[in-house]
């Protein structure tokens, strides 16, 4: 989540309490917020897509700060695994935060 307080006009180094400032933030439609963390989730779903295409995973679990980008900007990170993965692999395998329904055995 480092890379959420520079475009979201933040000079505080990283830490637990910038990034939750920053996501508070973008809850209330800050608009430099909501621009750093749509630059995280587009960067996420590259990373995603990566883990997608080599691992084939049915779900990726978001926990953590991770989940609130997944909240906020899902259209964002699920556009760029649609760009970036294997369509089969894509087509089996979703985000989720922790404990929804997918995750559940």
């Amino acid at each position: 989540m480092r890379g959420v307080a520079a475009p979201a006009e933040r000079t505080a180094p990283p830490s637990r309490d910038s990034v939750a400032e920053v996501l508070r933030a973008a809850r209330a439609g800050e608009r430099a917020a909501l621009r750093g963390v749509r630059g995280v989730a587009v960067a996420l779903g590259r990373t995603i897509a990566n883990l997608v295409n080599l691992l084939n995973p049915q779900a990726v679990i978001m926990g953590g700060s991770l989940a609130s980008v997944l909240e906020l900007c899902r259209a964002e990170l699920e556009a760029e695994l649609d760009v970036r993965a294997m369509s089969e692999a894509r087509r089996g395998s979703s985000c989720v935060p922790p404990g929804s329904a997918t995750t559940r055995r």
